[in-house]
């Protein structure tokens, strides 16, 4: 699909403002999170963001396995600093978002490979889900 072809999504977030709910679940906190991807584009990488997500961490520091995570994504918030360009991305040939209007990640699985770790999970954007595998480093946690 073009979307796939086209876009290279460079999923990533700063999990070391986590809002903690109870010992082992938090919620992302967005003054301390974000989402965003960076594409090629002719000479020179676009970045952009995404402002409004919300998300969910299941974390124990004893076992990675048991790591979890959700996130949502309002794919009409997206921002690359230039509102032309953010409104075709938001049109049917990339996002169309009147359509689909979120992109969400669920996990499967979490791991340790050598020293990096990994969270596998459903991606879904437009209505088509991938399972991806998404590198991650934890920076610390309220009280660490």
């Amino acid at each position: 699909m073009k979307i796939f072809n086209r876009l290279i999504v460079l999923f990533f977030l700063l999990v070391s403002g986590l809002q903690q709910l109870h010992a082992e679940s938090f919620t992302v906190d967005r003054g301390h999170s974000a989402v965003g991807f960076s594409i090629r584009h002719l000479i020179s990488t676009v970045h952009g963001r995404f402002t409004r997500f919300t998300g969910k961490i299941e974390y124990d520091s004893s076992d990675i396995s048991k790591f979890s995570i959700e996130m949502v994504i309002q794919d009409s918030s997206i921002n690359t600093d230039h509102e032309r360009r953010d409104q075709h991305l938001r049109s049917q040939d990339f996002f169309w978002v009147d359509s689909f209007p979120t992109i969400t990640f669920k996990s499967t699985k979490a791991y340790q490979k050598d020293k990096q770790f990994y969270v596998d999970g459903d991606f879904t954007m437009r209505g088509i889900t991938k399972n991806i595998s998404v590198p991650f480093e934890v920076v610390g946690t309220l009280g660490s």
